[in-house]
This record gives structure tokens, sequence and C-alpha cells, in this order.
């Protein structure tokens, strides 16, 4: 879908991060030169390639290469220790890594981890010179099923030591087609990518937008304060909002006590990654003055992004509930609700 948008309509703005603007024809091109360059490096299908790069136009470069190539990306977020890191390339038996350059020279220590052993290094930035001169067709094509890997994101960890999370394209495509049309986007569209990679919520953001026809336009690092981000989405012309429902919360609160409304040209927002205040909905159907929607999602990695979502209806303030639903599944899934011994609980429980 991506590569149809950018063969029929180049000129569309794709991507968007601090003043810089690439196309979709832009960043189809530059994406098959990198996926023709790892192609060469012997990345396949089921080839996990390491990914630790910060929020850049090269990270989204990067994301479409390695699955273009057939390859499965493993995000490794450059602020994690080194430790973490290197148990997850380890564990992962991960042979290839693309960073950048100017981020190895700010932190020695990524580049003495990624150096050792035979892994392969494709440092994109630097080598960009002798990427750029590949042929943009992937000889055979990339030799990719439903039931091969897209990506690993390793779990927290809090439980023991972090898990690799697999999830396969078949999944993912069932997920993106899904969230194109519940969350409605469109080609029109300004969409915040406001996640780390490390967090599956980058995979909401990312891919509905560039099957979409719309524009990504990356947050700047580090995090705004409040007033900033209010002024930062303004001043970009953000139309989707997708935060963590934390952010959402302290956002919400920060509104209300400056008496500041919703950004006028946001028209979803979408809020997971933990439980949703009842209360602060209340507060937000204030301060949105009852413009665009707003969505509650809740998913474990485990089923990829989202599997449950859930809108109030307009009359929410007339029948506040003490908790806010997470609603329903979303298509092609079922959701069961099980008793503490892992049974299914009677209609009504």
């Amino acid at each position: 879908v991506f590569r149809k948008i950018a063969e029929s309509e180049p000129w569309r703005a794709a991507l968007e991060y601090e003043g810089e603007q690439v196309t979709y024809g832009e960043l189809n091109e530059r994406s098959d030169q990198l996926a023709v360059h790892l192609r060469e490096l012997g990345v396949r299908a089921e080839e996990l390639v390491g990914l630790c790069v910060n929020r850049s136009i090269e990270m989204v470069v990067s994301l479409l290469g390695i699955l273009k190539a057939g390859g499965a990306y493993l995000p490794l977020d450059p602020g994690y220790p080194v430790e973490r890191l290197s148990y997850m390339l380890e564990d992962s038996g991960s042979g290839v890594v693309v960073t950048l350059e100017r981020m190895l020279e700010e932190k020695a220590e990524l580049r003495e981890l990624f150096s050792g052993g035979d892994r392969k290094v494709v440092r994109i930035d630097a080598e960009w010179g002798e990427i750029s001169r590949k042929g943009r067709e992937i000889e055979g094509g990339a030799g990719v099923g439903l039931e091969n890997l897209a990506y690993v994101i390793y779990t927290s960890g809090s439980t023991g030591k972090p898990k690799g999370v697999q999830i396969e394209h078949r999944s993912m495509v069932n997920f993106v087609g899904w969230a194109r049309e519940g969350y409605g986007f469109e080609a029109e569209d300004r969409v915040l990518q406001f996640a780390s990679l490390n967090f599956d919520t980058a995979v909401e953001e990312i891919y509905p937008t560039l099957t979409s026809g719309g524009t990504l336009v990356l947050r700047p690092e580090p995090l705004m304060s409040f007033e900033d981000f209010q002024e930062w989405v303004e001043e970009r012309k953000i139309t989707v909002l997708d935060l963590p429902t934390a952010y959402w919360h302290a956002w919400v609160s920060e509104l209300e006590r400056v008496k500041r409304p919703m950004p006028e040209g946001v028209r979803i927002v979408i809020v997971g990654g933990e439980r949703a205040l009842a209360e602060q909905y209340g507060v937000w159907q204030k301060v949105a003055g009852g413009r665009g929607r707003w969505m509650n999602t809740y998913g474990p990695s485990e089923a990829t992004v989202v599997c449950l979502t859930y809108e109030p209806p307009a009359d929410w303030g007339e029948r506040v509930a003490p908790l806010m639903p997470v609603g329903r599944p979303i298509g092609n899934l079922q959701a069961y609700v099980l008793d503490g011994q892992q049974q299914m609980c009677p209609v009504g429980v």
C-alpha cells in the first residue's frame, strides 16, 4: 500500500522532523536502497536486524528498509543501559545492526558494544553515499509470508528477564488495516509520532499513517513541557494524537489548570498503556469542548499493539461510570473474560 501511494503520489509529504520534510517518493527510494544493501549483507526472512537509532528521518527509512529486505526489526533504544542492549542482542541472535555514526560518536559504549563479534554494523548516515548508489528493486522480492516475523519487542523485564515478543506480518497487517479504518486515517492527516520504537505504540503511529497517505510528524527530543507541547501541536497542525495514558492524564490536568482548550486542529486523541480514569475523561470533555473523538485502547504487546477499544458515547457526562471500559475487540479478534482459574465466565460477569 505504501509503495502504491509513493508511485501514484510521490510528491505527497510522508515525514516531517525538525524542519526537514521527506516525500513519499523520496522515502520509498531511500528505503529501497537500504533494503538492497541489507540483502547484500545476507538479510532474509526471519533474520532479526537490530535497530539502534534515535528519533530521526533515518529511523523511518530504516524500519521500511528492514521490512522491504524481508527481515524483522529489533528496536534497541539508545537510552537503555548497555547491559540490557547486550542481553537483547545475544538473546535474539541478531547478526546485523543498523545505527547512526553521529550517535556512536556521542556514546562510545554503544560503539564498543556493536563492534564485538561477527556482527555486521550499518551506520546509515556515514555510509549513505555507498547505500544511495544501490538499485531500487530487490531481485526476486523479499520472499516474506504472513507467518514470517515483522518485529520483536522486548518486555520491561519487571517480572524476570526481559523476553522478546515476536510479532508476525499476519497480525501486524490485521492491526494496521483495522487502525486505518477504526481511527479514520486520511491522506490529509498529520499524525504525531510520539512513542519510542521500544513501545509498540510506535507501530500504531507509523504504519497506518504511511499506508493512508498522511504525514508522520516526529516530535523533537527531549520531551517538551506541556506548554511547549501545546504550541508545537498547534504550529504543526497535528490532527491525530496517540498518547500514553499517563501523559494524557497530566496534560488534561494542565489544560484545566491554565484554562486552555484542546488544540483546535486535533480530530482524534487515542490513549493507551494503562487504565484511563473516568473522572479525567470528564475533565477532558470540558477542555475539548465537544470537539473531536477520544478512544481508550488496551492490548499487551503479545496481542499486537491494541486488541480492545472503547469510544465513549456523546452522553457520557450524564451517566458517568466508576471505571472507563476497555471496550470491544478490533476486527478478526475475540476477547474472553476468565475467572481466577482461567475458566470462561458466564454472560454478565
